[in-house]
């Protein structure tokens, strides 16, 4: 399983296709990653939708 860091640039999937975001926290209990996206939008992925960019 891939694992990120925070400030890593990250490649969102569908339908984010083409979208770079970056992370920002990690939530432990849940395991998934809030990545930020422009300067308003963040949502929260799991490591297996994420790929570096």
């Amino acid at each position: 399983m891939q694992t990120f860091e925070i400030g890593d640039q990250v490649k969102l999937p569908r339908p984010y296709q083409g979208v770079v975001g970056t992370v920002i926290y990690y939530d432990g209990p849940t395991e998934r990653f809030l990545v930020r996206i422009g300067v308003e939008q963040q949502l929260y992925f799991s490591a297996e939708q994420l790929t570096l960019a």
